[in-house]
């Protein structure tokens, strides 16, 4: 199917928005962002004003969780995107803190509005913060004690040292060791 009504019709759907409005604060980087809320309020009236409207579905992406987002209008025409967004945790307030946040970059993306403000890449160049000495050793000893080689682990997270793992990982990591010094000991 032709777009070409579609893209018109975003066109001027565009011209049409009001200003989004910067109305959120990260808590850890103290960047101000648009919430979802305020794209939406932003986009809602010209959307559905030009015959347009976006769907946003949580979705599976090679076993992952993943947010479909399609931008359709009255002629039947669409526009989608997949997004890949795993959970930090596997549980239900994990999961939708992941679908909230693919929803407010996949919503920005697709209308091509601005969601936050340009940093210049400040954020995502930012190294991420990392587990403490206690920490890496807590890990050191669980990596002993299931006979695994530390130089494949330090591989497989790409790091140099244990204290360079990033803390995000840290919780992952240990259960994986622990599960494994269990099998070890029931073997």
């Amino acid at each position: 199917m032709d777009n070409i009504e579609l893209y018109k019709a975003l066109a001027k759907a565009r011209t049409e928005f009001t200003k989004v409005k910067f109305d959120s604060v990260n808590p850890h980087f103290k960047n101000k962002f648009a919430s979802l809320a305020s794209m939406h309020d932003a986009t809602i009236e010209a959307l559905s004003a030009n015959g347009l409207m976006i769907a946003q579905l949580p979705t599976d992406l090679d076993g992952r969780f993943a947010l479909k987002t399609v931008l359709a209008h009255v002629s039947g025409a669409s526009i989608e995107t997949t997004l890949p967004m795993p959970p930090t945790k596997n549980d239900p307030q994990g999961i939708g803190s992941a679908m909230t946040y693919a929803r407010r970059y996949s919503y920005a993306a697709i209308l091509n509005i601005v969601g936050e403000p340009d940093d210049d890449g400040e954020l995502a160049s930012r190294e991420p913060e990392t587990i403490t000495k206690s920490e890496a050793n807590t890990l050191s000893k669980l990596i002993e004690a299931t006979d695994t080689d530390t130089s494949k682990v330090l591989s497989f997270y790409k790091i140099k040292t244990l204290d360079k793992l990033p803390k995000c990982q840290y919780a992952k990591v240990i259960k994986r060791f622990e599960e494994k010094a269990i099998e070890s000991a029931n073997a």
